[in-house]
């Protein structure tokens, strides 16, 4: 088998510091780029009024009232699933959409907040010279995604795949310097130890519908099935939260791809009979080991603010502290899962719609499967196949964990039909 490729990485850390009665140090620096060994990172120290994140609540909350409201991006309701709904592409040919107008706003008023403007120029100029950014925090109310240089009118996202990790017991320098390769071979992948997981609700017959979830959850269903073999992709529709209960609580130990598709609010994952929440996960693993899912597996979350730290209760991170993680595992179901030995989360952090929603996810998946491509890779991919004229969905994207995270093997010959 090949030899993993080395990964074109930047590190990104950006850390609260000490507070001056109204004031709180922020410390920002890139203390480490693989492709650069002799440079001059940047470093920057600013002073910033200690209730900034108050302004960037507001901020993000107002993006996520237009995101909603959609009457402008070309769909009436979030939930449309008919192409033709969606706003002719004839229409903004040489335009810039209104949708990126407004994120472009909110990214620079996130960037006068925190006056960054160093540290984001120095990234920027990395364009060709790296493929992803790890970003080390404990800010996590900031969707650092979405870091907008004006210069070349793109977000950081658009170049690079980003992943968000927030301080718990692990030290900077683990993150930095790990050498761990989480990568497995299809023969790996294929064995009973190792297995997927696939749940959509489409909730047909209630006001809450979503057509086309049913479908999506097949396609996806299609890419797995190829890589761990089709006695080992579970796959279960419309479930009951006693149902995803079950699964989880039977496949845990070796689950490595978990995806769930339908609604999701503060609640959780909802189900036929109730949601799937926080609470949930914890009861399912309840009596296992400490790294109770062991296979170390990435969690995709497809919905609208799957995160939950979005728009209404993007409040509850106001003050962020160094818990961050520890508290939001009892309420969020994104780092709940994330707490009980997953290794990345992929979420949403505003409304999405069906048909753009599943055009990114069977994007991401069919990248991330593929050999030697890592997560961060493969959801950049997916924002750049997606028709930009048309949706905002491509940036409401973002994972927390490591984007050098690889699935499948360098070298591996990756099927197309189930094995």
């Amino acid at each position: 088998m090949d030899r993993p490729k080395q990964n074109r990485v930047a590190v990104l850390s950006v850390m609260r510091g000490a507070e001056e009665e109204d004031m709180l140090r922020v410390h920002a620096s890139v203390p480490y780029v693989s492709t650069l060994q002799h440079g001059t990172y940047p470093y920057v120290m600013q002073l910033v009024n200690r209730q900034f994140s108050d302004a960037v609540a507001e901020t993000l909350l107002t993006l996520q009232i237009d995101f909603t409201s959609a009457r402008q991006f070309g769909s009436p309701r979030l939930t449309d699933f008919e192409p033709q709904a969606i706003i002719n592409p004839s229409k903004v040919v040489g335009k810039t959409p209104p949708y990126r107008r407004r994120l472009a706003k909110a990214a620079s008023q996130i960037t006068q907040t925190l006056p960054l403007d160093r540290i984001i120029d120095f990234l920027f100029a990395l364009e060709d010279q790296i493929d992803l950014v790890q970003i080390f925090t404990d800010l996590p109310q900031i969707p650092w995604d979405w870091m907008y240089s004006h210069d070349r009118d793109k977000f950081l996202c658009e170049l690079f795949g980003i992943g968000t990790t927030m301080p718990e017991e692990e030290r900077l320098s683990n993150i930095l310097f790990s050498t761990h390769d989480r990568a497995l071979s299809l023969a790996d992948l294929r064995s009973p130890r190792y297995s997927a997981l696939v749940v959509g609700n489409s909730y047909i017959g209630t006001q809450q519908a979503l057509p086309g979830i049913e479908e999506s959850a097949d396609q996806i269903a299609s890419l797995t099935k190829p890589i761990f073999g089709k006695n080992n992709c579970i796959v279960l529709k419309d479930a009951t939260a006693h149902e995803v209960c079950r699964a989880i609580q039977e496949h845990a130990g070796n689950l490595r791809l978990i995806v769930f598709c339908g609604h999701f609010t503060r609640f959780g994952f909802r189900c036929v009979d109730r949601y799937f929440g926080a609470v949930d996960v914890q009861q399912s693993l309840a009596g296992q080991s400490a790294d109770e899912f062991g296979a170390q597996p990435i969690v995709i979350l497809n919905g609208c603010k799957s995160g939950d730290i979005g728009c209404e209760n993007l409040a509850s991170y106001a003050e962020p502290n160094r818990d961050f993680v520890n508290a939001a595992s009892n309420r969020n179901l994104a780092s709940a899962i994330l707490r009980h030995g997953a290794d990345a989360c992929v979420f949403t952090s505003a409304r999405v719609r069906v048909t753009f929603a599943s055009e990114f996810l069977r994007e991401m998946i069919a990248k991330l499967l593929s050999a030697g491509v890592t997560l961060g890779e493969a959801l950049c991919h997916a924002r750049r196949q997606l028709d930009q004229g048309k949706c905002y969905e491509w940036a409401t994207y973002h994972l927390l964990g490591d984007p050098t995270y690889t699935m499948v093997a360098l070298g591996e010959d990756t099927p197309t039909q189930p094995a």
